[in-house]
């Protein structure tokens, strides 16, 4: 009785003091708990008694702390430090009670940190006093922690997604509660066993996988179990779950494969649609109708829903196919497919199959189309182009986005007679065509004869055209170079000559004619041309004027003719029996030529006639007769004044004579410019009669005094002097 009494006073204290540590809270901060205790292990309790205890704080060091039974006995703890989230236990313990027991801890300074409150262990097993959870939770009798976390591992809500289609994955989810977690792992059951996925976690309690549905059973219920192991290596298993993945449409292409190149089919395949797990499946070709059936195989079928005739022109087709589930509509799937189904298409050959040609080197051509633009479109370097099984190099050139143009010219001339093209060529697809023609090469024969006009001078503007023309008939046209824009002008279509059954006169150019005349063969296409060239003047040269005139005196150092002739060939100066002829006179519109005769050689009269004779090619025109008279004999001059010596006065006296009328003339040579000064006109004094004077600058003086007659002759003399 005394004993029980004494452990109700002990409990009763152990209580207020306890009271009064939670009542000033705000001074003492729990952070080490008793979390575990064993007063009654299995077999001998002398030795094996212990507790254990928990910080959920900073690491705190107990050195000092001790525990107190509730018979009041202390057990202290020295040289422990307890990490974080650690545990400690203050082991070998004897003389615990079994039956009502209370386990406190106090701190250094025997503050209370933490009691268990009164509790009985009487059996005598592997059970021991737990907290769950650690620190925080309340005490029941658990299986044996020692120096771990008390908590069990607990797995709960165990979830997958919800009308699962195979391609999208599978969520598998967990919520797991543990003290320190080390792997949760989600077992799934596979065709090839069991395959573990480590599962991940957001916030620390909810696990999850995501699963690829190709790695797992369609069409059938799959299994998945949890396991979990903590940092003690104890583990956990949620137990046995499952789902259900649903089968996605399948779409089975026969041929399975592009029977074409570069992934194109060039046979119309055939589409099958097999689900077993949806109630309808679906199928649409781009944005056309869609097309349905209840069940499960839904196929074969063709091109022939495909809009714009497409089982005929294919193309770049998008087939979408889907199917409807009990919960959900199947996401669309989509199947994108290049056909072409047309070969391609050989056309516009040259030169036309089964023709003649003329040409020995012509254009061999065709144009290769791909009928529809959705086909694949000409591979150009598939193309081979054969002439009589040769095979020449070809140009190809794009004709819009698909089809192309191959042509070719031979650089040396096809030989006469027949000749063979084959043209070999592949579309992208691997489709194909090949064409053969034939064309002959035939020899033309066309000559032509220009009778007029002939390589000769004409008079006339209007000329004679006469040709006439030996093999086919041919457009006759010319071309004369000398125009001033030169372009070839029609004569006659399909015709055999021109100018032969009437006169043709054609009007042509004054001066050189150059002229082509081209035959162009109305068959064979072949070209013979003859040129002829000729000379046109048709108008008479023009005597403008001559010099000296009529009754004029001359010395004969100037005869002139002013004249107009663009075609000139000479011009002649006669004087009586004397002529004397210029080739080198300039042909043009008013154009003057000079002529200078000695007549000292030619004549011993004072009086002659002359007259000018202009030729071209063609025409010599004449001037009229000029009656002229001659003098050739230079004046004499006589300057008497002024004197070779230096005057005092500026004004200088000049006195000169002469031997017949004549201008009289002079410069002073000693001027930095010299200019020559007139004295008189028809004169033969000047200052004899009556007295003259000129005035000039101080300094020497050079005077060049001239005189010139009528005729022409001129007579100089040099007068010297100087002014003071």
């Amino acid at each position: 009785m005394r004993k029980k009494q004494k452990i109700m006073l002990s409990f009763f204290i152990s209580f207020i003091f306890l009271s009064l540590v939670v009542l000033s809270s705000g001074f003492v901060s729990s952070e080490v708990f008793i979390n575990e205790v064993e007063v009654n292990p299995f077999g001998s309790d002398s030795g094996n008694e212990w507790a254990e205890l928990y910080n959920d704080g900073n690491a705190v060091n107990i050195t000092g702390w001790f525990i107190q039974d509730v018979d009041g006995v202390n057990y202290s703890i020295s040289g422990a430090i307890i990490e974080q989230n650690s545990f400690y236990v203050l082991d070998s313990l004897s003389g615990l009670n079994n039956v009502d027991q209370n386990i406190t801890l106090f701190r250094t300074n025997g503050f209370l940190e933490d009691t268990t409150g009164n509790f009985s262990d009487s059996d005598n097993d592997d059970l021991t006093l737990s907290r769950i959870p650690d620190g925080s939770g309340g005490f029941s009798m658990e299986n044996s922690t020692k120096g771990i976390s008390n908590q069990l591992i607990i797995i709960s809500d165990q979830v997958s997604t919800s009308c699962n289609i195979k391609g999208k994955n599978v969520i598998l989810s967990a919520m797991v509660n543990g003290f320190c977690v080390e792997d949760v792992i989600f077992s799934v059951e596979t065709d090839n066993g069991w395959v573990n996925f480590t599962g991940s976690s957001l916030n620390g309690l909810n696990y999850s996988v995501s699963l690829n549905t190709s790695l797992l059973n369609i069409s059938q219920s799959t299994n998945w179990n949890v396991y979990v192991r903590d940092c003690y290596n104890r583990t956990a298993n949620s137990g046995i779950e499952s789902f259900y993945v649903n089968e996605a449409t399948l779409l089975i292409i026969n041929p399975s494969e592009p029977d074409g190149k570069n992934n194109w089919y060039i046979s119309e395949p055939l589409f099958t649609l097999i689900n077993l797990d949806v109630i309808n499946i679906s199928y649409r070709w781009d944005n056309s109708f869609i097309f349905s059936t209840n069940e499960s195989v839904f196929g074969p079928f063709g091109l022939e829903n495909v809009p714009n005739n497409g089982n005929v022109s294919a193309g770049n087709l998008e087939l979408n196919y889907w199917g409807d589930l009990v919960c959900i509509e199947e996401p669309k799937r989509t199947k994108n497919l290049l056909i072409d189904l047309t070969d391609p298409l050989i056309k516009d050959m040259l030169p036309i199959n089964n023709s003649m040609s003329f040409d020995r080197m012509p254009l061999i051509y065709a144009y290769v189309d791909e009928i529809y633009q959705s086909n694949s479109g000409i591979n150009k370097t598939s193309i081979v182009l054969k002439i009589d099984n040769d095979v020449v190099n070809s140009t190809v050139q794009s004709a819009g986005t698909l089809d192309v143009k191959v042509e070719y010219t031979s650089e040396e001339n096809l030989s006469f007679g027949n000749h063979t093209i084959n043209l070999y060529v592949e579309d992208k697809a691997g489709r194909n065509s090949s064409m053969m023609w034939n064309f002959e090469v035939v020899e033309p024969y066309l000559n032509i004869t220009i009778n007029s006009p002939l390589g000769e001078n004409y008079d006339e503007r209007r000329i004679q055209l006469n040709i006439s023309l030996e093999g086919e008939a041919a457009l006759i046209q010319y071309i004369n170079h000398n125009d001033r824009s030169p372009r070839y002008k029609r004569l006659c279509n399909d015709c055999n000559g021109y100018g032969n059954d009437r006169k043709k006169e054609i009007f042509f150019n004054e001066g050189w004619n150059n002229i082509t005349v081209q035959a162009v063969g109305s068959l064979s296409g072949g070209i013979v041309e003859k040129e002829v060239a000729f000379f046109i003047d048709s108008i008479d040269p023009r005597v403008s004027s001559t010099y000296p005139t009529n009754n004029k005196l001359t010395n004969g150092s100037l005869f002139k003719v002013r004249y107009s002739e663009d075609n000139l060939d000479n011009i002649t100066l006669i004087i009586n029996n004397y002529s004397e002829t210029k080739y080198d006179c300039v042909s043009g519109r008013s154009k003057e030529c000079n002529f200078s005769v000695n007549f000292s050689e030619i004549t011993n009269e004072t009086q002659t006639q002359y007259y000018f004779e202009i030729a071209d090619l063609l025409h010599i025109v004449r001037s009229r007769l000029v009656r002229i008279y001659i003098d050739d004999t230079s004046p004499t001059i006589n300057v008497t004044l002024p004197q070779n010596i230096t005057y005092i006065d500026r004004r200088i006296p000049i006195n000169i004579t002469t031997s017949e009328n004549v201008i009289l003339q002079y410069k002073d040579l000693r001027d930095v410019r010299p200019i020559t000064r007139r004295l008189c006109s028809n004169c033969m004094e000047y200052g004899n009669v009556r007295g003259k004077t000129s005035i000039f600058r101080s300094g020497p003086h050079e005077l060049e005094v001239k005189a010139i007659d009528r005729a022409g002759n001129s007579a100089t003399t040099i007068v010297a002097f100087s002014v003071a």
